[in-house]
C-alpha cells in the first residue's frame, strides 16, 4: 500500500484540507510535524500511527472524535427536565471502561461499527446509580416522581429488613446471584428492571439528538427468561441492545475513568437545579453519587473463605510469591479496585503483605501473570469448593463465561490478562513484576 507524503505547511489549513478531502480510514504521511502541529492533527481525526525520519504517518478516523463531542454535547448542551440522559451515559461509560465490557456486542450495519450494550446490564446500574439518591430524597426529575420510582422505594424496604447495614450490597450480591422466579422479591425486581429499561428505551435513548447517538435494536436479544434462577447474566441477555457507533465506545474505554468522574459532578449540579426548594448544596449530593457499597463486605467475605478452606486441612499460597501463607496477610484484588471496581471472588487473591504493599493498584504485568497461573487456577478451585454457587454467579454475570464448561479456568486467565494488557495500554498505567 502507498501512502502519500505531504509537507505540513499552513498549519490549521493543511489539516483541514485533508480532513475534507481524505475518506476514512485512509494513511498519510505529513512531512515536517513537530508536537504541536501533531496536536492540531487529532483534532480534525488524524490518529499517529509511527514516526518516521522526516514526519510521522497518520490514520485519518473522524468518526473516533465524534465522541467526546457527543458525550460534551450531553453534558452541557442537551436540555434536561430529569437527570436521565446522564444516568444512561455514566452507565455506558461504566460498561464499556470496566470489566462488564465482556458483555458487549459487535456487529458491522450498513458499513458502519456499532457496539450493543444490553439493557438489562444499563437498568441493573440505574438501580445502583438511583438507589441512594432516592433513598436520601434527592430529587432527580421535574416531575413529582420517577416512573420506577415506587418499585425502587418497595425493594429498598424489603431489603433495609433483610440487611439493616447495608441492604444496597445485600441486593447486588442477591440479583447477581439469582432469585428463583415464583420468590415475592423477585416479582418487584422484575417489575423494577422492566420500568427502568423502559424509562431508558422512551426517554435518553428515543431523545439522544437529531444525530440519534443512541438506538434500541432487537440484535443479540436471547428471548425469555428461562432460568431456574433469574440473574443479572438473564436479564442482560433476554432484553434489548442500546446501539452506538464504536468510535464513542472507544473515547469511552479510553478517558471512562475521568469520564465517570466528570459526569457524577454534572450529574450533581442538575441535582441541585432540580431540588427547587431544598437548598441542597453540591457537596451534599456528592456522596450520594459516589457510593461504595460492596469492598469491605466481600474482603470480610473473602476472608472467611480462607479460614473455612484451611480449616478442610487445604494448603493455601501467596498468588503471587508462592510462599505458604503466613497468620498475618492480604487480600489483594488480581486486577485492581481502584480501576476495575470489582470485588467478585475470583478477583480477590491471597498475598503475603509485603508483596501486596509493593503491588498496591498497579496493574500486573502478563509475565507475572503467566507465573502465577498454576497458583492462581489452585485458589480458584479451592473457592468454588467452599462458595461455588456465588462464585460461579459473579462470574458468569461479570466475565460472561460458563464455570462448568471444560477449560473455565484458562477462559478466565485469558479474559483477566485481556483486560489488564488492554485497560494498562488505553490509560497508560503503571505495571507491576513481582520480584523475590
Amino acid at each position: 500500500m502507498s501512502i502519500p507524503k505531504v509537507k505540513f505547511q499552513n498549519g490549521i489549513t493543511t489539516a483541514a484540507h485533508y480532513a475534507s478531502t481524505l475518506k476514512e480510514g485512509s494513511f498519510i504521511e505529513f512531512i515536517e510535524t513537530d508536537a504541536q502541529s501533531r496536536i492540531m492533527l487529532r483534532a480534525y481525526g488524524f490518529y499517529l500511527v509511527n514516526q518516521t525520519e522526516n514526519g510521522a504517518v497518520f490514520h485519518f478516523s473522524p468518526s473516533r472524535n465524534q465522541g467526546i463531542e457527543t458525550i460534551g454535547g450531553i453534558l452541557y448542551d442537551d436540555s434536561k427536565v430529569a437527570t436521565y440522559k446522564i444516568a444512561l451515559l455514566k452507565a455506558l461509560v461504566d460498561i464499556t471502561s470496566g470489566l462488564e465490557n465482556e458483555r458487549i456486542h459487535y456487529d458491522t450495519e450498513a458499513g458502519q461499527d456499532y457496539a450493543y450494550v444490553p439493557y438489562g446490564l444499563i437498568a441493573f446500574k440505574w438501580v445502583v446509580y438511583y438507589w441512594p439518591l432516592v433513598e436520601a430524597s434527592i430529587r432527580q426529575i421535574s416531575s413529582p416522581k420517577m416512573s420506577f420510582e415506587d418499585e425502587l422505594l418497595e425493594l429498598q424496604k424489603i431489603y433495609s429488613k433483610i440487611n439493616k447495614v447495608n441492604p444496597l450490597a445485600q441486593f447486588q450480591q442477591d440479583f447477581i446471584a439469582g432469585y428463583k422466579p415464583d420468590s415475592p422479591i423477585y416479582d418487584v425486581v422484575r417489575r423494577l428492571m422492566r420500568n427502568v429499561a423502559t424509562t431508558i428505551k422512551d426517554g435518553p435513548v428515543e431523545h439522544s439528538g437529531a444525530k440519534n447517538t443512541f438506538e434500541t435494536s432487537e440484535r443479540f436479544n436471547s428471548g425469555r427468561l428461562t432460568q431456574t434462577k433469574r440473574s443479572l447474566s438473564d436479564f442482560a441477555s433476554c432484553m434489548k441492545c442500546v446501539r452506538f457507533k464504536t468510535g464513542l465506545l472507544f473515547e469511552m474505554q479510553m478517558f471512562g475513568s475521568m469520564m465517570s468522574d466528570a459526569i457524577a459532578v454534572q450529574w450533581g449540579n442538575e441535582c441541585v437545579r432540580l431540588q427547587k426548594k431544598q437548598n441542597r448544596n453540591l457537596a451534599e449530593i456528592l456522596p450520594y453519587l459516589f457510593v461504595d457499597a460492596f469492598e469491605e463486605r466481600n474482603q470480610n467475605e473473602a476472608r472467611n473463605l480462607i479460614k473455612e478452606i484451611l480449616q478442610h486441612g487445604e494448603k493455601v499460597f501467596c498468588i503471587y510469591s508462592g510462599k505458604p501463607l503466613p497468620t498475618k496477610y492480604d487480600m489483594d484484588h488480581l486486577l485492581p479496585y481502584a480501576i476495575f471496581f470489582n470485588n467478585d471472588l475470583w478477583n480477590l487473591v491471597p498475598s503475603l503483605p509485603t508483596v501486596n504493599n509493593k503491588k498496591s493498584n498497579k496493574i500486573i504485568t502478563l509475565d507475572t501473570l503467566e507465573e502465577s497461573k498454576p497458583r492462581l487456577f489452585d485458589f480458584w478451585n479451592q473457592t468454588r469448593s467452599v462458595a461455588d454457587e456465588q462464585f460461579c454467579s459473579e462470574l458468569e454475570a461479570t466475565l460472561q463465561i460458563d464455570p462448568f464448561k471444560p477449560n473455565w479456568e484458562q477462559k478466565t486467565f485469558s479474559v483477566v490478562s485481556k483486560q489488564a494488557e488492554l485497560t494498562a495500554k488505553f490509560r497508560g498505567l503503571p505495571r507491576w513484576t513481582y520480584t523475590p
